[in-house]
């Protein structure tokens, strides 16, 4: 059986992000494994800028979903945590 020391689970927090989050669990619990979270938030486009209308507008939209994100990959790390898995986030 192969064992790995570290696995990426990349995510959009949608559904299927969801289920691909558990099975990493799984085998994060089976292998004694790092679970690696990372999530990658866009940088906001020159369209959206130019349809929200203000940079600075553009620029507290950034931020807060930036925030959102930090957020959601906290908790799960967090989920991790609870079910023994040794989380890491990037």
């Amino acid at each position: 059986m192969n064992s790995w020391s570290r696995i990426l689970h990349p995510t959009d927090f949608s559904r299927a992000s969801r289920a691909a989050f558990r099975w990493a669990i799984q085998l994060g619990r089976r292998h004694g494994a790092e679970v690696v979270i990372m999530h990658v938030v866009l940088a906001t486009s020159a369209y959206e800028v130019e349809l929200i209308g203000l940079p600075a507008f553009g620029e507290a939209y950034q931020a807060e979903r930036r925030r959102w994100s930090e957020r959601a990959v906290a908790e799960l790390v967090a989920r991790a945590r609870r079910r023994g898995v040794r989380p890491g986030a990037w």
